[in-house]
Order: structure tokens, then sequence, then C-alpha cells
């Protein structure tokens, strides 16, 4: 952070690292926030509390809150020339409706559309370490349940997407960070939509593992999907979930800064969705000590499966 140390320098400093900010005559600084950028209808003060209030929900901390806002500033800038591409419809609370028998899905919203199916989301998460992904995936596998694998997700998003999607996302990926809510909320419509397509019998579930991974993610799940039947937390012995995740990377060729971050992540980020969550019982914690039949069998038990 930088503070000019006068108003002529506070002018002068401004014009220079904000040259499309368009405020021709200004005598008192505060105009400077009102002033459009590039020519738009946004002004750095909108801007700036829009970011601000996305950074408020993920919660990164220390260094990585200065990181987070200054990619989403850069990646959010309205005086940027920028290509319109037809986005995915968003689907906001107000457009939640209650459903008639018999009126199409091709009318009604994704949220409207489970609500309907009546099927059940269970979500799971755990620290670095854990066995969230081995024991959602034997389970899917004995149970024939429909699962969907952030981790897998992101993975064949990174490699098959387009260019301007799969390299940040690759890089964030290698660097530890959450995944952006945007993507990770339309890559998530898709699967689910995918899903309700092959008409499954009311009732089933749908198991995604370690999803969400902070809390901005779960809000914007909440609003385009709806809350999750049943939030199970993988627990067990910290020292033993950290060796665990060192000797996976290590097989799998990660580098130890990737490790040490998503297990500071999962600390700053995670931890706040289990509270969250706990707030209104929706959380089972699942204690893994080792013996992984228990682990399973755990699990059906607190989601009902």
């Amino acid at each position: 952070f930088h503070g000019s140390d006068s108003f002529a320098s506070a002018c002068r400093e401004i014009d220079f690292y904000f040259p499309s900010l368009y405020a021709p005559v200004l005598k008192d600084p505060c105009e400077y926030a009102e002033a459009s950028l590039g020519g738009s209808d946004v002004s750095l003060k909108e801007v700036l509390q829009k970011g601000l209030t996305k950074l408020c929900r993920a919660k990164p901390v220390g260094l990585d809150a200065i990181e987070w806002l200054g990619r989403w500033l850069i990646e959010n800038n309205p005086a940027r020339p920028s290509v319109e591409q037809p986005a995915p419809a968003e689907v906001t609370a107000a457009e939640v409706v209650e459903e008639e028998e018999g009126e199409e899905d091709d009318v009604m919203t994704l949220a409207a559309r489970v609500k309907r199916s009546k099927i059940r989301i269970v979500t799971a998460i755990g620290p670095e370490g854990s066995r969230v992904e081995e024991t959602t995936k034997l389970l899917a596998r004995t149970l024939g349940i429909e699962r969907i694998s952030i981790p897998e997700m992101l993975q064949g998003a990174a490699k098959t997407a387009a260019k301007q999607v799969s390299e940040p996302l690759a890089e964030t990926l290698t660097a530890g960070r959450s995944a952006p809510t945007d993507l990770m909320q339309f890559l998530l419509n898709k699967a689910i939509g995918a899903y309700l397509d092959t008409n499954p019998t009311k009732g089933s579930h749908i198991l995604l593992s370690s999803f969400p991974q902070n809390l901005d993610q779960a809000l914007t799940f909440s609003t385009c999907i709806g809350e999750p039947a049943v939030f199970l937390s993988f627990e067990g012995e910290a020292d033993q979930f950290e060796t665990a995740a060192r000797e996976e990377a290590k097989k799998a060729g990660t580098p130890e800064a990737t490790v040490e971050r998503r297990m500071r992540r999962f600390k700053e980020e995670s931890m706040p969705v289990i509270a969250h969550y706990n707030k209104f019982s929706k959380v089972s914690v699942i204690r893994d000590r080792g013996d992984l039949k228990g682990v399973l069998e755990a699990v059906v038990s607190c989601a009902q499966l």
C-alpha cells in the first residue's frame, strides 16, 4: 500500500497509475472514486466495492488476500477491451418458482429441476491427506451413486476447455488455490443438468466430493442449485493426514509448495464452510482412524445412502 504525502502528490500519482480515469478538474480526492473508468458508467468506487465484497466471501488470508484482489481487479477491469461471448444463464433465487406437474424441463430453472426430481445432494470435504476422494469413489462404484469429483472435473476442464479458460485454471490448480467460483458453478451446472437429463429415480443421490472449497462457492451453489441435504466433514489426526498428503504428492510429483498451499487453504477457506453449515445442523463428521471399512459405513449411515 502507498500513501501520498500531499494532495498535489496524490493527484499526480492517481493520474499516473489510473490514466483512464476520466476526471478533468477535481478538487476533492473523493471525486476520483466517483469518476467513471475508461469512459464506462462504472466508477472506481463501485468496482472496489464489488471486489471487496467478493474478497470477504472468499476469505483469503494475509498476502493471499492481496493476490486474490489483484487477480479479481484484472479480470473485472471495466476499461479493458473484451470480446463479448454468450454466457451461461445465471440462476437466481428469485427465478426459483413452484413448478407445476407436467411442466417441461426446458422452461425450468436448474434449481427447480433439482427440486422436482427430489434428488439428495451430499457434499464431502476434508483436509489434504484425508480419504475423501478414495471413499466417495468406492461408494459410487459399490452403491451405483452418481458422483461428481471436483478435482477430476477441474483437471478435465484444465485440459479440454478453451485456452482463455484452461491456462489460468491450470495455473490455479498447480499453485494450490481455489478454482474461480463462476467457473466452478458453470461446470457443476453442466454436470448436474446432464445427470437430470437421464431421468434419475426420485430420491436418488448426487455425491459431490471435495466441494465446496470456500464460502463463496457454498453460497453461490445454494443460490443456483440449492442447499445440500448433508454435508460430510472428514476429520482425523492432523499429523496422519499431513504425512499421507506428502506421500501422495511425492508419488504424483506434486511440488512441496503446492501441498503446503493446499493445506493452508483448507484451514483458511474451507474450515469457515464447515462452521457455516454447522449453523444449520447439516454437518456430519466422519472420523477417519485408518479403517476404510469403518469410514465407508459411517458415510453410508450419515448420508442415508
